[in-house]
């Protein structure tokens, strides 16, 4: 079973079947995706494509820890500015959470999170917006290492997920292209790579 397992939906959609309206009006489209740490803070991908539980629907997830070392309780952020579709329950399951961006072309999932609240569904949230923080070794689907799991999906539809490229349909991550060779765990080891994203709101 993957990430998701069976998901808690808020609203009337499931995670693989949410869509939005692609290029909605007066929305900038979002041209990278930002990471889910604090600005100023330093990233790397413990885990990346094709690597270990990297499989199927989760193929191009990536697994990010701070180069400090102390991911574990690190407040966890919305990358970009947009909806929820989807949560599960604050400690619940995997910990995961979708966000929809504003112009509605991806969606980021976030795991391996102890979510702040319950979200609900269409709910909005800003870029740098709190949405909980990384669970400690052995909560929330982990595996023991406290991380972020990160999945780019086109209009935030869980089974269709891309790599972190805008060469190969997707967006870089904090202006890094990172695309697929078919390599095994393709892009684990890289970083440091910097956060943007501003500090909670």
């Amino acid at each position: 079973m993957g990430l998701l397992g069976s998901v808690l939906v808020l609203g009337a959609a499931s995670p693989g079947l949410v869509l939005a309206a692609a290029g909605t009006a007066g929305v900038a489209p979002v041209s990278s995706v930002a990471l889910p740490f604090e600005g100023g803070e330093a990233v790397q991908i413990i885990q990346g494509y094709h690597g270990g539980t990297h499989q199927g629907d989760s193929l191009y997830g990536l697994d990010l820890v701070l180069a400090s070392g102390e991911t574990s309780g690190a407040p966890v952020l919305a990358p970009f500015d947009g909806t929820i579709p989807w949560a599960f329950a604050p400690g619940e399951k995997t910990g995961c959470i979708e966000i929809l961006a504003a112009d509605g072309r991806f969606g980021a999932m976030l795991c391996h999170i102890v979510l702040d609240r319950p979200f609900g569904h269409g709910e909005p949230v800003v870029r740098g917006q709190q949405l909980g923080s990384v669970g400690a070794a052995g909560m929330v689907g982990n595996n023991g290492t406290p991380h972020v799991h990160m999945e780019l999906h086109v209009a935030g539809r869980s089974s269709n997920g891309v790599p972190f490229s805008a060469s190969e349909g997707g967006l870089p991550l904090e202006g890094w292209d990172l695309p697929v060779s078919g390599a095994s765990n393709e892009h684990g080891g890289e970083g440091p790579i910097v956060s943007t994203t501003p500090a909670p709101r």
